[in-house]
């Protein structure tokens, strides 16, 4: 069985970043077969020299796996041989550790069918043999229409093939579904009374947007530098009270460096997290009692009068380690919480339907694809494949093929992104809300719909699922443990009087006649109850 290539989806983007999209989601999923999670880091960009998308994964041992797809038509030529061996010298050039490189072209190579002609299978030959000489310990290896199909062969994967030839899934479709969505929710969504609030907030570190990814990389860094001039600090002390302190210091003061010593590697390894994306086995941080039991000994060795200005250096030490402790266990939360599926808890009024469709509306004009779900409409006995069919207008899709393609358009979404002056771009990923899971009938049911979703996108972390409920529907629930939830009151912010004259406006209430009314409403749910 062969590709069909004229039945290849490439929707709006062009042939080329959409093969580009579809060879690094293969890659994306092959790389977690053969390694697992633990990456050290993960670039995917388009910032080939000649266009092609490439992808490099650095393992924890220091060697890059790479990736570059090509979008080449017939029998490779000997220009196109040219590209591909100046994609892998710029690679290596950028890679030292470069060890595996990974070529991805659609058709399979011939060779010539006469004497006085050369073909694709000589002319790879010979860019191979070239290679070995120029670098050694790079192995390249060739995914052909051949090699696609063995990838598309394997467990989990048959969706994909379905999805990139056998119907379209574009973001046009994203963009139909929100447009859908919008017209149901009338003043439940006012796109001018928006302002960015705790839940568009969450989401940009959930969705790792390329502004999240650098102010947690930055907040990490910071860190470190934090813990290295506290070391430096506490080596400080040590020296100048050599002889001189109380020996009961002695350890104390050597397991306190330790600890701090450990809290920056510990910053350093979720370092690497953020230049991976999500994960769930996000490490833990060290323990530092040994710094509160330091710090109640300096206490007593400046009472006795023994060393208060060298003491200075210890407690300098242990108030920047405490410092950075706060920024790297915040950072740890949100990255650990940010790869599990989320329920957002607020009270009924506080603006939770308004920053879901709010959120949604921004990303999908950047081009993110994002799904909002309005649990009013949904009904979760029918299960999670259609509900999303619904909402995507996608009917008889199997749940792994729409989650799959969400998974394609989010590669390719960061595939097309500007990289950052880092050469960072994120790690774009796909947005599943749904909004008002108390609203919908047979609500109980939503555990096994949650659960079912969550199963699924454990394995697909481009993928991401937040859901949101009032606290009594929260309280008794029952929630699949995989499920994180954070509580909210999203509308502490908002300028009411401005909430008013809007809502107002819009459901044509005279509000001129009663100028008293807007001193006497209290919250936004007043607000909006009155309106209605």
């Amino acid at each position: 069985m062969m590709l069909d290539w004229s039945r290849f989806q490439s929707g709006a983007v062009g042939p080329e970043k959409a093969f580009g999209a579809f060879a690094a989601q293969l890659f994306e999923r092959w790389l977690r077969r053969e390694y697992g999670d633990d990456f050290a880091s993960y670039t995917l960009h388009g910032a080939g020299g000649d266009g092609g998308v490439e992808a490099f994964a650095r393992l924890p041992a220091g060697d890059v796996v790479g990736l570059q797809a090509k979008w080449f038509a017939g029998n490779i030529k000997a220009s196109e041989i040219n590209k591909i061996r100046a994609s892998l010298d710029r690679a290596a050039a950028t890679f030292p550790t470069l060890r595996k490189y990974v070529v991805a072209q659609r058709q399979n190579l011939t060779k010539a069918r006469h004497e006085d002609e050369t073909g694709g299978v000589e002319r790879w030959e010979d860019f191979i043999a070239a290679a070995k000489k120029d670098h050694p310990s790079v192995e390249v290896v060739r995914w052909d229409e051949a090699g696609l199909l063995d990838q598309l062969a394997q467990p989990g994967n048959q969706e994909i093939k379905a999805l990139w030839f056998e119907g379209e899934f574009t973001p046009s479709m994203i963009t139909v579904a929100w447009e859908k969505v919008r017209s149901r929710l009338g003043a439940r969504y006012l796109p001018d009374l928006h302002a960015v609030g705790a839940i568009d907030a969450m989401l940009d570190s959930d969705l790792w947007s390329p502004e999240a990814v650098g102010r947690t990389r930055r907040t990490l860094q910071q860190a470190v530098q934090a813990l290295t001039e506290a070391s430096s600090a506490l080596g400080g002390f040590l020296r100048l009270t050599d002889g001189r302190r109380p020996p009961e210091l002695d350890t104390p003061a050597i397991e306190a460096a330790a600890a701090i010593e450990a809290l920056r590697s510990h910053a350093a390894v979720l370092i690497d997290v953020v230049a991976t994306g999500p994960r769930l086995d996000v490490p833990e941080g060290p323990e530092l009692d040994a710094l509160a039991g330091l710090e109640e000994l300096l206490e007593d060795f400046k009472k006795r009068g023994e060393g208060t200005y060298t003491a200075d250096h210890a407690e300098r030490a242990l108030q920047l380690a405490w410092e950075a402790q706060e920024e790297v266990d915040a950072m740890e939360q949100m990255l650990r919480a940010s790869a599990r599926p989320r329920l957002v808890v607020g009270p009924a009024g506080c603006g939770k339907t308004h920053a879901a469709a709010a959120g949604v509306h921004r990303r999908v004009k950047e081009g993110n694809p994002c799904v909002l779900v309005l649990g009013k409409g949904s009904s979760p006995r029918d299960g999670a494949a259609r509900m999303l069919a619904d909402a995507l207008d996608t009917p008889g899709w199997s749940l792994a093929r729409m989650l799959d393609g969400l998974e394609a358009l989010a590669v390719l979404r960061q595939a097309s992104l500007v990289p950052a002056e880092d050469g960072k771009t994120g790690f774009s990923r796909a947005l599943i809300l749904i909004d008002g899971l108390e609203e919908a009938p047979g609500s109980d049911r939503w555990g096994d719909l949650l659960g079912d979703l969550a199963v699924e996108l454990a394995r697909r972390p481009r993928v991401h699922l937040v859901a949101t409920a009032r606290p009594e529907f929260f309280r008794h629930a029952d929630l699949p443990s995989s499920i994180g939830h954070v509580r909210v009151e999203e509308h502490a912010d908002v300028d009411l009087p401005a909430m008013l004259v809007a809502y107002a406006r819009e459901y044509r209430v005279g509000i001129e006649a009663v100028p008293w009314l807007g001193w006497a409403l209290r919250n936004a749910l007043e607000i909006r109850l009155l309106a209605e």
